[in-house]
């Protein structure tokens, strides 16, 4: 009898460490993607256009180009 509840504590303490690493892969997956303003379907974060509405993203661009700006010492 005692020989059951090891094994189901050891099987239990291994699901656990494994669903340990689960949640961050999902969270890491939510945070790489956004709504679009327009059409409110997910898109990738940093997307420039919307592949749903074919909708401009005009922050992204101009954040876009101010880096590119930056990078290459025009502001």
């Amino acid at each position: 009898m005692n020989m059951r509840y090891s094994i189901l504590a050891a099987y239990m303490l291994l699901v656990g460490m494994l669903l340990k690493f689960v949640p961050s892969k999902i969270e890491g997956n939510i945070a790489k993607t956004k709504l679009c303003p327009f059409c409110a379907k997910t898109i990738k974060a940093d997307a420039l256009n919307c592949k749903f509405c074919n909708r401009i993203l005009m922050k992204q661009v101009n954040l876009k180009l101010i880096g590119a700006m930056k990078k290459d010492h025009l502001i």
